[in-house]
């Protein structure tokens, strides 16, 4: 047999250059749909920790109201005396406001701001973008990634092309 009608062995063997455009289109689809999940999870997370924060808030409020009230229905003293003081402008026997001015709306000794607890401490966001998260996120270059994904997995799946002899 002629050495030239011998059948030419290819190159790489039995391995396909198509699977070199197959895993990374494949990546680029599964990034598409598995970045923005996961970002949208990160927000709802945020979220939910946000409003455990503000439902601790609400419900310590809630506590303290509630022992304010406790404490106006058993008329305990010193509860009596702010709302004498606060309401009504009148103060206790042979006392003097502190820091009183003539100037100084009396008003301020009021006890409801002392009731409210502090603003809820809400967790941080935290944002982390890579070049790839920023490119799928976008709504315009999203459709590009997606279109170059599509077009390296038609390229790795069209047939081998054979050599001529």
């Amino acid at each position: 047999m002629p050495s030239s009608e011998r059948p030419s062995r290819p190159l790489l063997g039995f391995f396909d250059p198509g699977y070199l455009f197959l895993l990374p289109g494949l990546a680029l689809l599964a990034a598409t749909v598995l970045i923005p999940a996961q970002q949208d999870l990160v927000d709802a997370r945020w979220r939910r920790d946000a409003a455990i924060a503000h439902e601790h808030n609400h419900h310590e409020r809630f506590k303290r109201y509630e022992r304010y009230l406790q404490a106006l229905d058993n008329a305990e003293r010193p509860v009596i005396e702010s709302l004498n003081l606060s309401q009504l402008n009148v103060l206790p026997e042979g006392a003097q406001p502190i820091g009183y001015y003539p100037t100084t709306d009396i008003r301020t000794a009021s006890i409801f701001r002392h009731l409210e607890p502090p603003p809820p401490v809400l967790p941080e966001r935290t944002v982390q973008q890579s070049a790839l998260a920023s490119l799928v996120a976008d709504r315009d270059s999203r459709l590009w990634v997606v279109a170059f994904a599509a077009i390296c997995v038609l390229y790795s799946v069209l047939p081998r092309g054979h050599r001529p002899a």
